[in-house]
């Protein structure tokens, strides 16, 4: 998980917890919606960091020193 994601899923957090706090359910839904957004944020960000150290290659040796 990156330092990203967390972000991602601690804003998504703090939103779930304003909806909670709402009395007005017009507000308690976009705070939902925001939530759910935030966390689709997340989820794709940790997809894509998965696919990317997929990608690269495996060295067994440290690199050259000039």
């Amino acid at each position: 998980m990156t330092a990203t994601s967390i972000f991602y899923r601690a804003c998504a957090e703090q939103s779930r917890r304003h909806a909670k706090d709402s009395q007005l359910a017009n507000v308690r839904e976009r705070h939902l919606s925001s939530a759910a957004a935030w966390e689709a944020i997340a989820d794709r960000t940790e997809k894509t960091e998965a696919s990317r150290l997929a990608r690269q290659p495996v060295t067994t040796e440290p690199p050259a020193a000039d």
